[in-house]
């Protein structure tokens, strides 16, 4: 980054209103460069981007360089070098600012992932007489119409007259694609290689190219390699097409990073490269702190720059200009109460004027959107309120029509529609509808248009939080098609690459933010949103642009190189370096400060209030790059993290599914239960912490029991939430900890709180009934039989106990031959959904028996035992008397209880002397006490 004081001196711009006084210099003791004879910056510059056009045209017509006889690549290499550095001599050191009362001043350049519209197709015709398929192709989840689809390996030429200056095109590859598929775009002169992409997949977004074309160029060829695609054209080239000399967008839209900066005390002014100001109109701010621009683009300039210049230091430009090209989208709220107003055109634009609130407004692709685009920039409090509102939405933009005749346009939305061209309706498609009846252009209305550009204006309004609108049309002699970015040309994407500082603004830092990529649970919940924080180091710092400084063992930068950057985020999150990546568990603002430091000491400090959203037209589920996602989950300290946030870990952990999130969440908020308890929203949570608490993994039952007890107090009375946890804390202490009368004294009283619903009703009586056999009440347990009976579900009961019986085969057959805990798992819920249904089945001999083979091949032998002295209260047969003890003496030697497994063996004798249990049961105490005797020694 460079100040206004680093610079070693000023000149003046020629043809400039807004220049430093003839004869001061704006630093001290310096003279401006033109008093010392020196060329202005900005002719230096033309002059060394002039010898290196004439030089790259050179080589690439003749391919050998000025004194060699045949090729060779290092001369040039150097040669280019050399040039390149000379060109960045003037924006590089010094030059006077064509606004002095400015505090920022951003270089702009033409991005290379938005190339121009190219003016002719690559058929050679112009690109509004070039025919369309009728198809259309995603890729990266964004829809194109101009597409030139290959397989690969594939080539494809095309020829190339002489007045063809360059290639332009987006290049990237289908949604569809194999998983596998990485694709190389080439881009051929004859022998000669122009352009050479990185292997691109299904998941990476597209890329764009301007390839210069060498003169006398006949023939083009578009190439592809890399995984062989079995026919499948699965590689896309874009809106290819040449641009001639004469070709230049007519507006240009620019993002200006400005945090630390109210927006609405600042303006923007724009100026080329000559010192020429340049119209320019703000379009919105699509965040807090940043500001998006748009200027004119038809002098053709590479490169521009943009001044942030205080309102009382701003000088308004003469009249207005309204940009003529591009296609912009507006989203305000009103009261769900003005939907009737909104049915008629004349309503609609009477309600949107007196709308309150403009949610966004931002540069679009076309008017084909399935999702709202702009409700991420409303924070969480808000947007609660906004569910029930109504959304307004106004495109406006502008279209070329390349001959006279007759014009189709037809609408597809969810709710009503209205289309306009030239202020004049066409088509309109009232009520409350969705999208159905119109998506193959039922709904068309037809205009006579003569050549040139012509205003459309597209409304639509639906419920908060919805968004479906299509336009279409059919020019004469056409095909009827969605309007996309095609359709709305001479535009021009620039992007920040160099940020300068008033003395002003001396103490801030200038830095970027994107949205890199999200995770989602399904295509409209976003659960993980991936973001990159990069600090805008210009070039009079490190000769670099964004690039991290390496750090010194004492903490210092290394002489030459930039200062270091500290990141602190509002979850208490530390970063270093110009570069930062995060992960945030949700949307939202965040406060992100940015330091920029020498050793110790902070040299400039911003702080902004960041808006955090998932991607708005991503349809993919699944990230570009999960690995990523998870390192930086890994790197965050969970136990400081804000307590929501340990939650949102453990909810993703589970539903993804993450086990290692999960775990570290569930560790994490047991460590935390008490900040946990103190959110009543996050209180449901401690009920599943404590069933894990019980589970087979962990058996911690005392633990479960105390969470219990203290979220009861914590809990209302009469509430679902305190009856629950009621239930659950008498089931440990009847199954975990076998105390029966604590158990029966907190369940009775549970009968008298609200219940959640007939399954929490059904799983207290069950409950009691346990406990009531435990305690021998046998009176009370035929009451509690009969209330379960009568909330038995048999809609069906012969089918019923069909797959009843085949659940208890399953869960049989896992408990004895599997060893997979999953399985286990599932075959106990089985029973329990089993006695959900039919509860009065709680104290079936077969059913128990079921129960307890599974609670012992899941090692819970202490719920083993607890279940085999509460079935001994049971009538049954002999037989499955035996099988009951055989198991209590199973759990008892698992406990290394063998003396009491003795007792148990007596009686299993007594009932059934000769039984194969009872040898089983014999070879199970003589094991247990030999281990124990090899423990002891």
């Amino acid at each position: 980054m460079r100040t206004k004081e680093d610079r070693n001196s000023k000149s003046q711009i020629p043809n400039s209103k807004h220049t430093a006084p003839a004869g001061r210099s704006i630093q001290k003791g310096r003279k401006s460069k033109i008093q010392n004879g020196q060329c202005p910056a900005w002719a230096f510059r033309s002059l060394g981007f002039w010898i290196l056009d004439l030089f790259g045209i050179w080589c690439l017509e003749f391919g050998v360089c000025p004194g060699l006889g045949t090729w060779n690549l290092e001369f040039p290499r150097l040669v280019l070098v050399f040039l390149l550095c000379l060109c960045s001599v003037a924006p590089a050191s010094s030059g006077s600012w064509h606004v002095p009362g400015a505090v920022l001043r951003f270089t702009i350049e033409a991005d290379p992932n938005q190339p121009q519209m190219p003016a002719v197709d690559i058929s050679g015709k112009k690109r509004a007489e070039a025919t369309w398929s009728g198809g259309y192709y995603r890729i990266d989840g964004k829809t194109y119409k101009r597409v030139i689809p290959m397989a690969c390996p594939g080539k494809a030429s095309y020829a190339c007259k002489e007045d063809f200056r360059r290639l332009t095109a987006l290049i990237g590859v289908r949604e569809d694609a194999g998983e596998s598929a990485a694709i190389v775009f080439e881009v051929w002169a004859g022998p000669r290689k122009l352009y050479s992409s990185p292997p691109l997949t299904r998941h990476a977004p597209p890329i764009g190219i301007d390839v210069r074309i060498p003169p006398k160029t006949k023939q083009i060829q578009l190439v592809t390699t890399g995984s062989d695609s079995e026919g499948h054209r699965w590689a896309g080239w874009v809106n290819a097409g040449y641009q001639m000399r004469d070709d230049h967008p007519r507006v240009g839209y620019i993002t200006l990073p400005v945090p630390g900066f109210d927006a609405s005390k600042y303006e923007v002014v724009v100026y080329n490269a000559t010192g020429s100001r340049i119209v320019s109109t703000r379009l919105g701010c699509p965040h807090e702190g940043q500001v998006e621009q748009l200027f004119f683009g038809g002098q053709g300039w590479s490169t521009y720059y943009a001044y942030w210049v205080p309102k009382d230091r701003y000088e308004p430009e003469p009249g207005k200009w309204l940009p003529n090209a591009g296609l912009v989208l507006e989203t305000r709220r009103v009261d769900k109460s003005r939907q009737r107003a909104c049915e008629d055109l004349p309503g609609f634009v009477k309600t949107w004027n007196e709308a309150g609130q403009i949610v966004g407004r931002s540069f679009v692709t076309g008017i084909h959107h399935g999702s709202p685009v702009h409700p991420r920039l409303i924070d969480a409090g808000e947007d609660a309120a906004a569910k029930n509102s109504l959304a307004l939405y106004r495109y406006t933009g502008f279209f070329e029509a390349d001959r006279a005749g007759e014009y189709v346009f037809a609408t597809a939305s969810h709710w009503g529609s209205h289309l306009l061209v030239d202020d004049k309706p066409v088509v309109s498609w009232p009520g409350n509808h969705d999208h159905r009846e119109g998506i193959r252009g039922q709904k068309q209305g037809k205009v006579v248009l003569q050549p040139g550009i012509h205003k459309l204006e597209y409304f639509n309004y639906s419920p908060w939080g919805t968004m479906l609108t299509l336009a279409a049309w059919q020019p004469p002699e056409g095909t009827l098609g969605v309007m996309l970015d095609s359709d709305f040309p001479a535009t021009r994407g620039y992007v920040v690459t160099d940020v300068e500082y008033g003395p002003a603004a001396e103490k801030n830092v200038c830095y970027t933010w994107e949205v890199v990529d999200d995770w989602r649970l399904d295509r409209d919940k976003v659960a993980l949103i991936r973001m990159r924080f990069r600090v805008l180091a210009g070039r009079g710092e490190d000769g670099r642009v964004g690039l991290a400084p390496p750090k010194s063992e004492s903490g210092e930068a290394p002489v030459g190189q930039a200062p270091p950057y500290r990141w602190t985020f509002d979850d208490g999150v530390v970063r270093t370096g110009a570069t930062v990546e995060r992960v945030f568990l949700s949307s939202g603002k965040r406060t992100v400060t940015v330091q920029r430091l020498r050793g110790n000491q902070v040299l400039a400090e911003t702080t902004q209030v960041v808006q955090v959203g998932g991607l708005a037209d991503k349809i993919w589920v699944d990230p570009r790059d999960p690995q990523a996602f998870r390192q930086e989950m890994a790197q965050i300290d969970f136990r400081k993290a804000p307590i929501g946030d340990v939650v949102r870990l453990h909810a993703l952990g589970r539903e993804m599914p993450e086990p290692t999130w999960k775990d570290t969440a569930v560790q994490i908020l047991l460590e935390r239960v008490g900040e946990l308890m103190a959110q009543p929203q996050h209180q449901p949570l401690c009920l599943e912490l404590g069933q894990h608490l019980c589970s087979a993994a962990v058996q911690q039952y005392d633990q479960a029991l105390s969470l219990y007890t203290r979220l009861q107090e914590k809990t209302r009375k009469d509430t679902p939430l305190r009856q629950q946890t009621m239930v659950l804390a008498g089931e440990v202490l009847l199954r975990g900890l076998g105390q029966p009368e604590a158990a029966l004294r907190l369940l009775n009283q549970a009968r008298w709180e609200k219940a959640a619903d007939k399954s929490w009703t059904i799983r207290l009586g069950l409950a009691r009934a346990e406990v009531l056999l435990a305690t021998g009440d046998m009176k009370e347990l035929e009451a509690q039989m009969r209330q379960l009976q009568e909330l038995a579900d048999r809609q069906d009961p012969r089918r019923q106990a069909v797959r009843h019986a085949g659940l208890l085969d399953q869960a049989s057959r896992l408990a004895r031959q599997k060893n997979d805990p999953e399985q286990w798992d599932q075959a106990l819920d089985g029973l329990q959904a089993m006695l959900q249904e039919t509860p009065d089945v709680v104290l079936s001999p077969r059913l128990n028996l079921v129960r307890l083979d599974l609670h012992l091949a899941r090692d819970e032998n202490r719920i083993a035992r607890h279940l085999a002295e509460r079935l001994a209260m049971l009538e049954m047969t002999p037989y499955d008397r035996a099988q009951v003890l055989v198991r209590h003496v199973q759990a008892l030697c698992a406990l290394a209880e063998p003396e009491s497994a003795k007792k148990v063996l007596e009686e299993l004798t007594a009932v059934y002397p000769n039984s194969p249990a009872a040898a089983q049961a014999r070879a199970l105490i003589v094991a247990a006490v030999t281990k124990t005797r090899a423990r002891n020694q």
